[in-house]
């Protein structure tokens, strides 16, 4: 039964159009940037909270980090623990941008991020907007600077 189902998954998978394709393979190398927030909230034992927290509309998550909202069981301390979860996402994101290039370049292609983080992406994104005469209209030219074997292998 799984290995049908394997199968059925695997031949949907590749008669996906080549862009859901890549996006896939882009997705997956992204995963530990994606992963960094759950892992600085598991670090600080704060998993319901902020699970109460990332249930609420934005307004009700600027109140909560204001302070202590007694009607949703909320402390001053859990709002202390939710600025400081995102200073520290916030850093460690932005770190990790800078340290790999291909993470920086891949959230920019997707439209995750608007600017890199990465120094040398900088001066190549004005590189991409020159070629394409002041508007960036196609930031699949960004794959040329993505050093992932996939994109490695057409050149």
């Amino acid at each position: 039964m799984w290995g049908l189902i394997s199968k059925i998954e695997k031949e949907i998978a590749q008669n996906q159009p080549p862009i859901l394709q890549e996006l896939k393979h882009d997705r997956e190398y992204l995963k530990p940037y994606w992963e960094i927030t759950d892992n600085v909230v598991e670090d600080k034992g704060f998993t319901e909270k902020w699970e109460i927290y990332q249930s609420k509309s934005p307004e009700e998550k600027r109140t909560m980090k204001e302070g202590a909202v007694d009607t949703l069981d909320w402390s001053s301390r859990d709002a202390r623990r939710v600025r400081m979860i995102e200073k520290e996402r916030k850093d460690k994101k932005v770190a990790k941008r800078k340290e790999d290039g291909n993470i920086d370049a891949l959230l920019w292609k997707w439209d995750y991020v608007s600017d890199f983080e990465n120094r040398y992406l900088r001066v190549i994104k004005r590189g991409i907007k020159r070629a394409q005469n002041g508007i960036i209209s196609d930031k699949r030219a960004i794959n040329e600077f993505i050093t992932l074997p996939r994109y490695q292998a057409g050149r």
